[in-house]
């Protein structure tokens, strides 16, 4: 067993992938972290704990391996020539963008949101969301950006 009480290498699947994250939840708590807090500067040492129980302490050395799982971070979608979002890369991970859809995650962007999520078999994970959620952006993390500012709901 774990330190987050579950066990230290498991099938990887999605039922086991929300178990490990509701164990790694719960220790934070523990330390007075709420769940909703951990994105505040916890997230990546949060995934990174998720998947070293849940794939095992050499996860590093194979995450996209087979193109099913690992992390992403926000930078991974961001535009290496501009401020903003890369769409050409949104599109191609999580279909295409509207004008709309544009403007919210435009949004999220010039508030300098970062977070880092675990992605498996096209769903996003992450403390707040064990069940996972379609696309990053629906995660509760850019939710309350985009709730700062008065624009279409992204994705």
């Amino acid at each position: 067993m774990s330190q987050f009480g579950v066990i230290t290498h498991s099938e990887m699947t999605r039922e086991n992938l929300r178990q490990v994250i509701l164990g790694a939840a719960t220790g934070y708590e523990i330390r007075g972290i709420k769940t909703e807090d951990i994105g505040d500067g916890h997230c990546e040492n949060f995934a990174f704990k998720v998947l070293g129980v849940w794939a095992g302490q050499d996860w590093m050395h194979r995450e996209w391996q087979d193109g099913r799982w690992g992390t992403i971070e926000t930078a991974n979608l961001m535009s290496p020539e501009e401020d903003g979002w890369d769409y050409d890369v949104i599109a191609k991970r999580y279909g295409a963008v509207s004008d709309a859809q544009r403007a919210g995650l435009d949004a999220i962007a010039l508030q300098g949101a970062n977070h880092v999520w675990i992605e498996f078999d096209g769903k996003a994970y992450d403390a707040e969301h064990p069940n996972g959620v379609d696309t990053p952006f629906d995660l509760k993390f850019f939710q309350r950006y985009l709730d700062r500012v008065d624009t279409p709901e992204p994705m």
